[in-house]
């Protein structure tokens, strides 16, 4: 089950744009293709990468390139037709890209016989992928690649040095941001955006906001049942949109009401469902799902495989998982990604998944913990109880109940709560790093939320955690897990992520989604639709933590503290260092960092 190492680029998409003239071009390498060229731009092809469409005339005037999948307004993606392809075509060249749904990239040039050639870059709208980017202004030429390989190839020894912010966002946040990567000026096209290059100059757009999803009216009076038979419905039409000639879904499959209700909705329409459900430990396990998805796979006749890890697998698949993606991986991908190998080692070529459907309707422990506090809130702040309430906390000793401080003291400072951030377990209260850490990971988002969405609603907390989280679901679910994949021959299937989900998620009433103090309770409540109600009301599980499976054994405390004398030595440690100011850092939380650098700069 060990993934083995790349010793070449990932496969990518790679160029270069000349903002100053024509591109001299490169040395032949071995395994790259000159996909494209055409006066001052490049296109490289490194290996195989998943190309569904291009479109070049004759003259070179115009040359697309899609990778990646769309289902709607039309279908690209594998099993395409060919003959249809000339059907697709008027869509490709002029695409209307609000209506645009999937996970694909868009390279779109225009060039000879025009006076300023341009090139155009699109990535879906939620993100699912991504391109990465860097100007150099000294050689007036921007770069850009599908993967971080791609950016390194043409770069060479001229890759940036780390860059002090994004590595701090990482360290509050255990992923990068939207825009930045961990390399100093290496950018990505965020969710929802083109990249245009022209007349010497670069401009990123957003072609379509959130706020054009929002739709309250439609739900305000709409019943519990209507909205259930809304999700349901919506669900059903997304998969029937991304299953093609399948007749049978492979799905990962937890205990959860996600991945759970994918499965259970494929049935219900006739198709087979294979299910993968992962296990940490091999005797006395110690995260075991079976009972539950053992009772769905009975309830719906599900084939399913259970993939059991032990420490020590698991440890020995992070380095070589890490030296597939673009940027740093979690722990539970690392552990995932022994599921996509026993995957393919099937024949699969897609793997259907529920990740980050928990922040479309309010699914994490921690989201409704932060929804009582914000409760509480309120109602002592009329009563101008929240400053005795404040000293009677200092007195109580423990790391929640620091971390609690800090949530009340924000709040008395103006800063909203958001909950992806990682809070410091004995710090004492900093205005200014506060404020910090908020302009640097949150402020653009929240001022984004405030600026498009009707002022009477921007208060409704659990609205603004949805809208939030959403443009981090790159970064936490979507770019690493789906280049674990392609290294194994298959794309991830995210059938939530649609339109017509993503507002009904945004516009329903928030109190469906932690009625009786459950989360995501009208998920549960729609996935109990003519199956029995108690099995989708069960207390959330989830993937637990890997990093504590590993941690609680002998093995992965050695191992650990083997990576912790290279970290404490490292230029990561010093940024952060430097940026506590004197207070200890936290070491596991630059450790999946520090490994993913190593063994992508070896």
């Amino acid at each position: 089950m060990k993934i083995r190492r790349i010793e070449s680029c990932f496969p990518c998409i790679c160029g270069e744009f000349s903002l100053a003239g024509r591109l001299k071009g490169r040395q032949k390498s071995t395994g790259v293709e000159v996909f494209f060229s055409a006066g001052n731009l490049v296109i490289y092809r490194l290996g195989a990468p998943d190309i569904f469409f291009k479109y070049r005339d004759q003259k070179k005037s115009t040359f697309v390139l899609v990778q990646g999948q769309i289902y709607e307004p039309f279908y690209l993606g594998p099993g395409m037709d060919k003959k249809k392809e000339t059907l697709v075509m008027p869509y490709i060249l002029e695409p209307d890209l609000k209506t645009l749904q999937g996970s694909f990239i868009i390279i779109d040039y225009s060039g000879m016989g025009i006076e300023e050639p341009k090139l155009v870059i699109t990535v879906d709208k939620y993100g699912m992928r991504t391109v990465f980017y860097y100007q150099n202004k000294k050689d007036n030429t921007l770069y850009f690649a599908t993967h971080i390989s791609g950016i390194k190839f043409l770069l060479g020894e001229k890759m940036p040095t780390l860059s002090s912010p994004s590595v701090i966002h990482y360290y509050h946040f255990g992923f990068t941001s939207c825009r930045e990567t961990l390399f100093r000026d290496i950018l990505k096209i965020p969710p929802a955006s083109t990249l245009t290059i022209c007349g010497g100059k670069v401009r990123l757009d957003k072609y379509v906001n959130l706020s054009e999803l929002y739709n309250p009216g439609k739900y305000r009076r709409m019943s519990e049942f209507a909205i259930c038979t809304e999700i349901n419905r919506n669900l059903e039409t997304s998969i029937q949109k991304r299953v093609g000639d399948k007749k049978t879904l492979a799905v990962a499959l937890s205990g959860g009401v996600d991945s759970g209700l994918i499965a259970k909705k494929a049935r219900e329409m006739g198709i087979s469902v294979a299910g993968y459900n992962l296990a940490y430990g091999l005797d006395g396990l110690e995260y075991d799902e079976s009972s539950r998805v053992n009772r769905l796979a009975g309830d719906f006749d599900i084939a399913l495989r259970k993939i059991a890890i032990s420490p020590r697998q698991l440890i020995e698949n992070i380095e070589p998982a890490s030296s597939i993606t673009s940027e740093p991986i979690a722990f539970n991908d690392a552990a995932m990604a022994i599921l996509f190998a026993e995957a393919a080692k099937d024949g699969l070529d897609s793997l259907w998944d529920g990740d980050g459907v928990d922040r479309l309707f309010f699914g994490m422990n921690r989201h409704m913990q932060y929804h009582k506090l914000f409760k509480l809130y309120n109602r002592l702040k009329p009563l101008k109880l929240v400053p005795q309430i404040m000293s009677i906390i200092k007195r109580i000793k423990g790391s929640k109940i620091k971390k609690l401080t800090i949530l009340l003291n924000n709040w008395l400072d103006g800063i909203p709560p958001y909950p992806e951030r990682k809070l410091e377990k004995n710090r004492k209260y900093d205005r200014d790093f506060e404020r910090y850490i908020f302009d640097l990971g949150i402020k653009p988002s929240r001022d984004s939320f405030i600026k498009t969405f009707p002022a009477d609603d921007v208060h409704d907390m659990i609205l603004y955690f949805t809208y939030q989280s959403i443009g981090m679901c790159p970064e936490i679910f979507f770019h690493s897990p789906l280049e674990l994949l392609q290294y194994y021959g298959m794309t991830p299937v995210s059938p939530f992520w649609t339109d017509s989900m993503v507002s009904l998620a945004l516009s329903i009433p928030s109190y469906f989604k932690v009625k009786k103090g459950k989360t995501k309770y009208i998920l549960r409540k729609a996935a109990s639709i003519g199956h029995n109600r108690d099995y989708w009301m069960l207390r959330k599980i989830g993937l637990q933590n890997s990093y504590n499976f590993i941690k609680n054994t002998s093995h992965g405390r050695e191992w650990q503290e083997e990576w912790n004398k290279g970290i404490k030595e490292s230029l990561l440690y010093g940024i952060v260092s430097d940026h506590l100011q004197g207070e200890p850092v936290e070491i596991p939380r630059l450790l999946m960092a520090y490994i993913w650098f190593s063994k992508n700069n070896e």
